[in-house]
């Protein structure tokens, strides 16, 4: 994500956030018990484990590419020293 639409998407969540500010009541239903939260709570939370989560999946995506490419360097490293000492 750029930063000019990272940015965009925070001004937007403030906008949000501070034109919601009223209280609902959140039904947490096995529980027989209801919290009052605010309404831009409800909404920015999920927003941002969603965020997170999608962060942490994209990161794990990379995990067998980032080895792959410690691998590679490794080799390129040992091929560089054997062309080294065949030039001396």
């Amino acid at each position: 994500m750029s930063l000019f639409s990272g940015v965009a998407l925070l001004i937007i969540a403030l906008i949000f956030s501070i034109l919601n500010k009223g209280a609902v009541a959140l039904d947490l239903w096995p529980f027989d018990r209801a919290v009052e939260v605010r309404v831009f709570v409800i909404a920015l939370v999920p927003l941002f484990i969603g965020f997170c989560l999608g962060f942490f999946i994209g990161w794990l995506k990379t995990v067998p590419y980032k080895s792959q490419i410690r691998t590679f360097n490794k080799e390129l490293k040992d091929i560089n020293e054997k062309i080294s000492d065949l030039r001396n």
